[in-house]
């Protein structure tokens, strides 16, 4: 994961834009610009910035930001700051990033559990919530393409054998971007993986503590 605080512009014009990307780089952070309401939600939500500065013409966003990323805020921007006021804003994203890093993960992981197994599906969720992981469940790969559309997922743990669309069928309909894929199945005949977005392949049932590390490190490395 990249050592330099990231900061996301939302509403502002153009050329406050290209400035403030500009002179906020050179003090040492990474800026990225959201292109209307609905990218800007899935840029904080996805990119977890340490620092959201947001146009007041577009404070509407305010409480949704708040909601999903937990973030910091700086409304009423429409004009550039001056140079002092950017020193506070880079200073302030560096303060977010040493203590998300301090604190480990930087947000709770979503893991989307694709299993026809109801019984494991249960023991998964249970061990996953319990370790820090927030958990989304699908049958079959049909209900993990929807889940995909609904919402924001960070890694997914696949089974292969499943009814109506199995995991290789998934496989083969899933987009390239997707989040990375972790295999954990019985059969690995055929396992998956050479499919660009499968990052590991488990035998079922893996030891809990492999799992976990897998899921970990397999969406924190796609983060990255």
């Amino acid at each position: 994961m990249s050592s330099r605080p990231r900061i996301l512009l939302i509403g502002l014009p153009e050329a406050t834009g290209r400035r403030l990307s500009r002179e906020l780089g050179e003090r040492g952070c990474a800026c990225e610009a959201s292109h209307g309401p609905g990218d800007a939600i899935f840029r904080a939500s996805w990119n977890q910035p340490d620092l959201v500065l947001i146009d007041d013409a577009a404070a509407a966003l305010v409480e949704t930001l708040l909601e999903e990323t937990h973030d910091l805020v700086v409304i009423g921007i429409d004009d550039a700051p001056a140079v002092d006021a950017l020193a506070v804003l880079a200073s302030a994203a560096e303060r977010r990033r040493a203590a998300s890093v301090s604190a480990g993960t930087r947000r709770r992981l979503r893991v989307l559990v694709v299993d026809d197994d109801v019984d494991l599906r249960e023991a998964l969720r249970t061990n996953l919530e319990e370790s820090g992981f927030d958990v989304v469940e699908a049958t079959d790969g049909l209900e993990a393409l929807e889940a995909l559309d609904q919402q924001r997922v960070d890694v997914i743990l696949l089974d292969l054998m499943m009814p109506r669309l199995s995991g290789i069928g998934f496989l083969q309909r899933v987009s390239a971007d997707s989040p990375p894929i972790v295999v954990h199945a019985a059969c690995l005949e055929p396992s998956g993986r050479d499919y660009p977005n499968v990052a590991a392949v488990l035998r079922k049932p893996a030891p809990i503590d492999v799992l976990l590390d897998t899921l970990e490190s397999s969406a924190l490395a796609r983060a990255s």
